[in-house]
């Protein structure tokens, strides 16, 4: 085994650069006995290859991987840093650190995006996962006065051999693109290149999303009709057993108030019906059918979505999850459920519907998905049927030999999925920015929940600093989005300018009586704003501690005061807790 491990090279490379990257892994022993070593650390120094004059690649074949391989790590050897070294270490998202002195420590982040870089004093790079993405994570360690960024893959978790090569790209940047925006730009081109995702104009002209335009426009507005109450106990509910269904807005009252919002001067929301499905929202799923009669059954749902339409001009789509099941469901069955390799049952979570299994996305389209899709398509949603999950987690695998699935392959089940739904909807919609499905999705509700853990919850890491909008240099003006929990609903004034500094839309879960005018204040606020929802943010940057510049590639520039006090910006003053749009 040391020997087949020991000549680990890139078989085929083209060439070979001077740069040296690290392969090490962790092999458990064939046949382990006791108070013997459980296994083998292995590291190897191999050259990069060379595949364009700024990209160097690292690719570990599958068959060069051991089959009782346990983790493998990627280190190249510039992804590194002193302790006071200018510069910082950034991963997908956009969480970024600096290099701080401090114990030693390390950070580790899974790959929303599978995007990671460092800008030190000598180096600029992105780094670009290209295989196995959903089985790796990054890590920084702190250790000995010295940062290292790392790409770890957890093989063991995997549970079945390696699907695919490992494959890392080393994009190196320069001159202006050496920092977080050149690394969200460089991404973004290599996503546009090989047509994983289009630009929003682009796909309004061509017709793909014949509601695109007016979302960019609109205000989004999430609203639940039914539900059952939540338990924290991790329960298998029955007919028998299931919490009552609770109605929290019945159609009558949720027209009146969608008069009144319009009344106040929102003329343009797009609407997602949530709630309608039987057992109200996340109540029986995967099942949709039959609507409730605690809301007036399948006929009065139908004409409440079609005034809504007419009536009132909003788009009006509908909300459903293909992601849990649960055994309270019309369709249960344990065929549906995405298996391990011991043939348990995956579980994730407990919402509404009692303890939540995994579906298995494969079984879903192969077997009653399509006809579903279909049955609530003909209820006359239509705008950006949104699909809760598939964009928020790593895709679910499956080990049942009857329908298994990589993660990789069930997130291919997923983007059917959507576009099944595109094709008699005219738009899809998920929940996060995790981006194997982005170039199916029209909007996300919001792209993670870091700024509420970091910010609100005070839970920062100690080697993170903040949150930048790398992901939005990357997507903004390809998909529509919020930026995070926090920037969602009412916000306080530092949130309503996080907002604005991360490009997102406002948008708003439930409406009432309190809350409409606070829908039409944030309404008008978004108004001078939402033209650039087509455009690429090209730059981000702080230009002082507490001023933040934002650029857009049709020159606009927003900057951002986050002070006490007025800053000054060319001669132009920018007022406390409050933005200055220029062009």
């Amino acid at each position: 085994m040391k020997k087949s491990l020991l000549t680990l090279l890139f078989i085929g490379a083209l060439s070979a650069s001077a740069q040296q990257a690290t392969i090490s892994m962790f092999v458990e022993a064939e046949n382990l006995k006791p108070d013997e070593p459980k296994g083998e650390f292995v590291d190897r120094q191999v050259p990069m290859e060379q595949v364009a004059p700024d990209i160097l690649r690292v690719t570990v074949p599958i068959q060069d991987i051991p089959a009782r391989a346990e983790w493998l790590k990627i280190t190249p050897e510039f992804a590194k840093a002193k302790v006071g070294d200018a510069g910082y270490w950034v991963i997908g998202r956009g969480i970024l650190g600096e290099f701080i002195p401090g114990d030693k420590d390390y950070f580790e982040s899974d790959l929303m995006i599978p995007i990671y870089g460092m800008k030190t004093p000598t180096t600029a790079y992105v780094a670009i996962v290209r295989g196995m993405r959903f089985e790796s994570a990054v890590q920084v360690w702190r250790e000995n006065g010295v940062y290292t960024q790392m790409l770890k893959y957890y093989l063991k978790r995997l549970q079945r051999p390696p699907y695919e090569d490992i494959v890392v790209d080393f994009i190196m940047l320069t001159g202006e693109d050496a920092n977080y925006s050149g690394m969200g730009r460089r991404y973004r081109q290599f996503q546009l290149e090989r047509g994983a995702v289009k630009p929003i104009p682009e796909r309004i002209a061509g017709g793909e999303s014949p509601y695109l335009d007016y979302l960019c426009d609109a205000m989004p507005l999430r609203m639940t009709h039914a539900i059952k109450q939540y338990s924290k106990e991790r329960i298998d509910y029955t007919a028998e057993t299931e919490k009552p269904l609770r109605v929290i807005t019945d159609f009558p009252t949720a027209r009146r108030l969608l008069t009144t919002l319009k009344e106040a001067g929102v003329d343009k929301a797009a609407v997602c019906v949530a709630g309608w499905q039987t057992g109200g929202y996340d109540g029986r799923c995967p099942a949709s059918f039959p609507v409730p009669e605690e809301l007036g059954g399948e006929e009065a749902l139908k004409a409440y979505v079609n005034f809504v339409q007419k009536d009132l001009g909003y788009v009006c789509d509908g909300h459903s999850n293909y992601t849990d099941c649960f055994t309270v469901s019309p369709m249960w069955s344990e065929d549906i459920v995405c298996k391990s390799p011991a043939g348990k049952l995956n579980t994730n979570g407990v919402w509404a519907g009692g303890n939540a299994h995994n579906l298995c996305a494969r079984n879903a389209w192969e077997t009653f998905y399509r006809d579903e899709i279909k049955r609530i398509a003909d209820l006359g949603f239509r705008g950006a049927h949104y699909i809760d999950v598939f964009s928020a987690v790593t895709p679910y695998s499956c080990y049942d030999p009857k329908h298994p699935a990589t993660h990789k392959e069930a997130g291919e089940y997923q983007r059917l999925m959507l576009q099944e739904a595109r094709k008699y909807m005219q738009g899809v919609a998920s929940e996060c920015g995790w981006d194997h499905v982005i170039g199916e999705l029209d909007y996300i509700n919001y792209t993670s929940r870091h700024m509420l853990t970091y910010y609100k919850n005070d839970r920062m890491h100690a080697m993170v600093k903040s949150v930048v909008p790398l992901w939005e240099i990357v997507y903004h003006g390809i998909v529509l989005y919020n930026p995070d929990k926090l920037t969602q609903g009412r916000l306080d004034a530092v949130n309503a300018l996080r907002l604005v500094e991360f490009g997102g839309r406002p948008i708003f879960y439930g409406v009432n009586e309190k809350n409409i005018p606070v829908i039409a204040k944030a309404y008008e606020d978004f108004k001078p704003l939402r033209h650039l929802q087509r455009v690429f943010m090209q730059s981000h940057e702080m230009i002082s501690e507490k001023v933040a510049k934002v650029t857009y590639a049709d020159g606009t520039i927003i900057v951002c005061n986050y002070g006490d006090e007025p800053y000054d910006y060319e001669g132009k003053s920018v007022a406390p807790l409050a933005y200055l749009m220029l062009k």
